[in-house]
């Protein structure tokens, strides 16, 4: 049973740990993170290169799909995808979010 706690305590400070790195990013990363988003609104797609790993965010409808390559040669993976709130204003709010969440899961890979 004591097994069973300490598992529940790293999921816990992973998590803890997970979040405090996603703060991070959006701290250091705000302004990169603003021109992503009304990129990624206006074209519907944004592709680029970040520390050796080739990505790709893309919005259909209501949601938005990460893909990322490493090496960059390779062929893009889907990695996260979420769901949006229709209104344009949600989206700029939630999506620096988004990637300083998909950023910081390619960090801890």
């Amino acid at each position: 049973m004591s097994g069973d706690y300490s598992n529940s305590v790293e999921s816990e400070e992973d998590d803890n740990s997970f979040d405090q790195l996603c703060r991070n990013l959006l701290a250091q990363n705000s302004s990169r993170y603003q021109e992503q988003t009304l990129e990624l609104l206006a074209k519907g797609f944004l592709v680029g290169e970040l520390n050796g790993y080739r990505f790709e965010y893309r919005i259909e409808k209501s949601e938005c799909s990460f893909k990322f390559a490493v090496p960059p040669e390779l062929e893009l993976k889907q990695h996260a995808r979420t769901y949006l709130n229709w209104r344009k204003s949600r989206k700029i709010k939630y999506l620096p979010q988004f990637f300083a969440q998909c950023e910081a899961s390619l960090i801890e890979n």
